[in-house]
């Protein structure tokens, strides 16, 4: 730690970064990006650090604060940092950031564009035509409900069930043969679940390669990995004038707003589907909620690169349910259009 700038090691530089100096965001501005890619040729860039002792940065960061701070996380600095997976994304990002006239803010939301084009897409794709195929069948859950009703009210008469006892029988036989009809045509609406955790891979992955290019983790740190480190810290945001540092309001504001439509638009949709809740399904949505109200908090405190992926993430995802939902989303998917009719489920328990 004596003589390293972000795993730089320098005797030269060193008597001049453990003094009193910060640097000021114009003067790393001005050094110069190595053109290396990923892996290719280094240079020296002491010149420009040279110039750029003694200066105050405005957000009155010193780097070598910086470095302590980040030490200092322990394990949760360095989680997944060393995972082929997260490697692999910080190659991409980085092969990203090297294409002419891209900025690191531009490479992070491209990133996020693929993810959701590439994986995130054909994902919600499937849920759809899944949510799509347990329409169709409302014609044979609602079949299923005359049947089982006139059932009940047959055992009403014959063993004298009171109106609860008849209510709790209709359920409970109405809940097994719907569940025995969605697991014979493959649309149970776990499986849309199941799906959406396929995503978190990708998730974890994506967060923990901008954390390892904003930490300049996993150890030991070269000088690409510096490099790196000056680039991303040089770029902001209107709000918040370097990635590096925490956006305590818009970027969590936004992912925490976008998850909570999405939620509601999940929600919405299960209605109109004939599906019969268990308790669980029912207090699923507030375990949603309560781990997007845990993640904003989180949001308030991670590098704004990371918070900037949480929101983007979440907006696009909104807006991808909303086409997909639309009249052209489902033409173009080849997403069935099913008219919705009133609930089997909750007009039979009405009626008994």
């Amino acid at each position: 730690m004596k003589r390293i700038l972000l795993g730089y090691p320098s005797k030269r530089l060193a008597p001049m970064l453990l003094g009193s100096h910060k640097y000021s965001l114009e003067s790393i501005r001005n050094l110069r990006p190595l053109q290396c890619g990923c892996g290719g040729q280094y240079r020296s860039i002491s010149t420009g650090t040279i110039n750029a002792v003694n200066e105050e940065l405005p957000s009155k960061i010193h780097i070598l604060d910086y470095i302590e701070s980040v030490q200092g996380t322990g394990k949760i600095a360095v989680l997944f940092s060393d995972s082929p997976p997260v490697l692999w994304t910080v190659d991409i990002l980085c092969a990203m950031k090297d294409l002419p006239g891209m900025s690191w803010v531009g490479a992070v939301l491209c990133g996020t564009f693929l993810i959701r084009a590439f994986v995130g897409l054909p994902i919600a794709v499937v849920q759809q035509k899944s949510v799509a195929k347990l329409e169709s069948l409302k014609p044979e859950f609602q079949k299923l409900g005359n049947d089982l009703k006139r059932e009940t009210a047959i055992a009403v008469k014959k063993f004298g069930w009171d109106e609860k006892t008849a209510r709790t029988r209709f359920t409970r036989s109405y809940k097994k043969h719907w569940r025995k009809i969605v697991e014979e045509n493959n649309c149970h609406p776990m499986r849309s679940l199941a799906l959406t955790l396929l995503q978190l891979p990708f998730w974890i992955s994506f967060s923990s390669a901008l954390r390892n290019i904003v930490y300049a983790v996993p150890l030991p740190r070269t000088p690409e990995m510096t490099e790196r480190w000056f680039q991303i810290y040089s770029e902001g945001t209107p709000w918040v004038e370097s990635l590096v540092m925490p956006d305590p309001l818009v970027f969590p504001l936004v992912f925490f707003t976008a998850n909570m439509l999405n939620i509601e638009m999940s929600r919405r949709q299960r209605r109109t589907n004939l599906v019969p809740e268990t308790k669980m399904q029912k207090v699923f949505p507030w375990v949603l909620r309560g781990g997007i109200v845990v993640i904003t908090c989180f949001a308030v405190s991670v590098p704004s690169a990371v918070s900037m992926y949480w929101a983007a993430s979440s907006s696009l995802a909104f807006a991808q349910n909303i086409f997909l939902s639309s009249h052209t989303g489902k033409r173009i998917f080849k997403i069935p259009t099913i008219q919705q009719p009133q609930s089997t489920l909750g007009a039979m328990n009405k009626s008994l």
